[in-house]
């Protein structure tokens, strides 16, 4: 898995509408115990939420910010 931290691209307050997003997204995301389902080892709590931008219109938002594409 590979992750990229992007420094800047939102201001505060874009950073806190994000997070809550967020937040609002993974609290009605399903679990998905990869782990446990397929190496047999215990849950990690690991949650997996599809189609992040249809279920909430604040996240959308942020697939095409321009300084995030532009990053």
């Amino acid at each position: 898995m590979v992750f990229l931290k992007l420094v800047g691209c939102l201001s505060p307050g874009e950073v806190a509408d994000f997070e809550a997003a967020y937040e609002r997204l993974i609290a009605d995301a399903p679990a998905y115990d990869y782990f446990e389902d397929n190496l047999g080892a215990p849950s990690r709590g690991t949650r997996v939420q599809r189609n992040g931008p249809e279920r909430d219109d604040a996240f959308a938002r942020f697939v095409e910010h321009g300084q995030i594409l532009e990053a």
